[in-house]
């Protein structure tokens, strides 16, 4: 018997920039996962692209300049004291570790305004959990010991602010303002805080309804946790005008009309002929750095619809969305009061620089989780998210007794059954409605969108 010749297709010369990157080789899963329709069309609509120096890897280069940075910082670093070497060689490992991560670790479907930094972002949060590990098995002693190599100050007892003081709006006696309280609150930094933190999360949770959720969610959480940590209580119009329906609600809604200008498709249909002209490389030059600078902000905020009620599925992963959010709140709030860090503080800052872009990235995959029925894999900035999540919770568990002791009243018990019971009722009411939409679908064949498998 003969053997036929297969030929084998003839491979494509015009490979994507994805493709290039032999990402297989880090491990066994397949280098790259499903990508929803909707995914794709977003990476489709790129109408500005990227300067030749930016789509290749440069891997060698940057390899060159470390190894070079490396050995001159070992040549002029001899005599230091051994104090500062540990110090610099700490440093000098982390920034290894964030080079490496840039160049070789995966992808997210986030793609402004480069995917090295999204890399680097996860290379970055990675040392933040590994620091995270080494605090959480060290007592509480050593863990706050271990601060003092970023600031010699810290592990001090902190004095514990209340801003219920005094409610009292009206201030006749005053000499300054008639209205003192009230004003001190208002040009608080907190406002500002507020204000800016709700633009930026209206920008990732992409959802008013699930921005609501999270704001109401958020008072409630400080009502529920005031008798344990002073700085949660505040006056009732505190909660109300200036944070809920003030600084809140402004931010909500400036919020929404940058992601109402970004979610609009800009397509470019002017034709621009080449001439060789002087004038015109120059001006091609000129559109090279406006393509530069536009690739810095995103091309198309998709506004993300998660459709609570519609499945069971669907709403436990809301009610564990808004959770995430609330525990990055709060866990800013326990955890600086448990290793004694000043609220001002420039850790509490580089802590929430660390979390914006990766809560971001990892808001993306969820939806595409929840919403793409082929996506089967948890991708690795969500991953990361829970696991940090946990590990920060951890601590601040681990020594509540700090700021434990008093127990939960029982107006906060009452209202939390009753909490408890509408999740469960509106939880039967969803499965029902569910199943019957699932008895009363007519099954077509011919439906498009009808997985293959469902007609085999």
């Amino acid at each position: 018997m003969f053997k036929s010749k297969i030929k084998m297709p003839k491979k494509d010369k015009q490979q994507s920039a994805y493709t290039k990157r032999e990402v297989g080789m880090q491990s066994i899963v397949p280098p790259k996962l499903y990508d929803s329709p909707h995914i794709l069309r977003l990476k489709n609509l790129e109408t500005v692209e990227y300067n030749k120096y930016f789509y290749v890897s440069h891997t060698l280069t940057f390899l060159g300049l470390g190894v070079i940075a490396l050995n001159v910082l070992i040549y002029y670093t001899r005599g230091w004291p051994v104090e500062d070497l540990k110090i610099l060689g700490l440093k000098g490992a982390m920034f290894f570790f964030l080079m490496f991560s840039c160049f070789y670790m995966p992808d997210t479907i986030v793609t402004r305004p480069h995917p090295f930094i999204w890399r680097g972002v996860l290379g970055a949060n990675l040392l933040y959990l590994g620091f995270l590990t080494y605090i959480s098995i060290l007592p509480l002693d050593e863990a706050r010991k271990t601060f003092k190599i970023f600031d010699e100050t810290l592990g001090e007892t902190l004095p514990e602010r209340s801003y219920a003081e005094d409610c009292r709006i009206y201030t006749p006696e005053d000499p300054v303002s008639a209205f003192r309280n009230f004003r001190d609150s208002f040009f608080d930094v907190h406002t500002f805080a507020h204000l800016l933190g709700w633009i930026c999360k209206v920008l990732i949770i992409r959802d008013i309804k699930v921005c609501w959720i999270c704001s109401i969610g958020f008072e409630i959480a400080e009502l529920t946790l005031n008798h344990w940590l002073p700085n949660f209580k505040e006056c009732w119009w505190d909660h109300l005008i200036l944070d809920l329906f003030g600084a809140n609600l402004l931010g909500m809604v400036i919020g929404s009309y940058i992601l109402k200008y970004y979610s609009v498709n800009k397509i470019n249909w002017i034709y621009e002929k080449d001439h060789k002209s002087a004038q015109m490389r120059y001006l091609n030059q000129c559109s090279s750095i406006k393509r530069a600078v536009l690739k810095l902000q995103p091309n198309f905020f998709m506004q993300h619809d998660w459709k609570v009620f519609k499945s069971l599925k669907r709403f436990y992963t809301v009610i564990g969305y808004c959770a995430m959010g609330l525990m990055i709140d709060c866990n800013n709030f326990f955890m600086k009061t448990v290793l004694l860090v000043p609220p001002n503080h420039y850790l509490l800052k580089l802590r929430l620089l660390l979390w914006c872009p990766l809560i971001l990235a990892a808001s993306e995959e969820l939806f595409d989780y929840v919403t793409n029925k082929y996506s089967k894999r948890v991708r690795p900035h969500l991953w990361l998210t829970i696991l940090m999540l946990c590990m920060e919770a951890g601590i601040s568990i681990r020594d509540s007794d700090v700021y434990t002791g008093k127990p939960f009243p029982f107006y906060i018990k009452v209202f939390w059954t009753i909490m408890l019971v509408l999740f469960i009722c509106i939880s039967i009411w969803i499965y029902t409605n569910e199943k019957k939409e699932d008895d009363d679908e007519e099954w077509n064949p011919y439906d498009p969108k009808i997985d293959i498998k469902e007609i085999k």
